[in-house]
């Protein structure tokens, strides 16, 4: 189906008839897989990315925390909970904003569970590329050092997450560190399990009438010219995992991140 748009000269106003078919693009076809795993990597990618903007932030807020310690009115661990505590809210807005808008334009799975989980994927993500871009921002008290750095790593993260270069071809050096210490890592994994998983996709019919899967498919030993998310999830080396661990897995990430402001906090004076 088409996007299009209808002028209601009655009203003097634009209506948009296919607010979802905007994101039709991403069909749920097998030939359109790669198309929505690029979505969630798409939206790590551009949500991390905004994670940047805590780089100004705390190099306004700098100067007051340094005259303040030195007054006595308080410390780097003070500094460090409100900071920590003072983004949730704001982070937690902006997920639910940008998974309202994306979630059902692009049409994934239709299932208010996974749509709560998405909104939580989402926003630990962004929590954990907030804390980062914060770590460097104190390692690095420089704007264009902080940001070019922090970009460095984000785009760093990207190339060794699983998507860009699938998770079965990384070079072995990178993918036994690099790999499993990446917040992005276990956040794409997330969200394409999320999206995936309990999932069926048809595959193309040649002219022969054979079935042509971009995959290896489950189902076209039992006659069914289609592939499940299940065997899109094997293909992609992320499907024996438990949802619960990786979220615990980011959560402690996040924590060493804002362990680590801490430190520095503490012994960069």
């Amino acid at each position: 189906m088409s996007c299009s748009l209808d002028f209601d000269y009655s009203r003097m106003g634009l209506r948009v008839y296919c607010w979802r078919q905007c994101g039709c693009i991403w069909k749920k076809t097998d030939a359109r897989v790669n198309d929505r795993i690029s979505v969630h990597f798409f939206s790590l990618a551009v949500l991390s990315g905004m994670s940047v903007a805590a780089v100004p932030l705390y190099l306004e807020e700098r100067p007051v925390f340094i005259r303040e310690r030195n007054n006595g009115l308080y410390g780097a661990g003070v500094y460090t909970i409100a900071n920590t505590v003072v983004f949730i809210p704001y982070l937690f807005v902006c997920a639910v904003l940008y998974s309202c808008v994306s979630y059902w334009a692009v049409g994934l799975k239709s299932n208010a569970w996974a749509f709560c989980r998405f909104i939580s994927y989402v926003f630990l993500s962004m929590y954990a590329a907030e804390a980062q871009a914060l770590l460097v921002a104190a390692i690095i008290p420089n704007f264009v050092g902080a940001l070019a750095f922090g970009g460095f790593l984000t785009g760093f993260w990207m190339c060794v997450q699983g998507f860009l270069v699938r998770t079965p071809s990384l070079p072995r050096f990178w993918y036994y560190w690099a790999h499993w210490i990446n917040y992005q890592t276990f956040a794409f994994s997330l969200l394409v399990q999320n999206d995936f998983e309990g999932e069926t996709f048809t595959c193309a019919t040649l002219a022969d009438g054979s079935c042509h899967c971009s995959v290896p498919s489950s189902l076209i030993a039992k006659g069914q010219c289609a592939v499940t998310g299940a065997d899109i999830l094997k293909s992609l080396d992320i499907s024996h995992f438990s949802p619960g661990f990786y979220v615990g897995v980011m959560l402690v990430i996040c924590v060493l991140y804002r362990l680590a402001f801490y430190l520095v906090l503490i012994f960069r004076k």
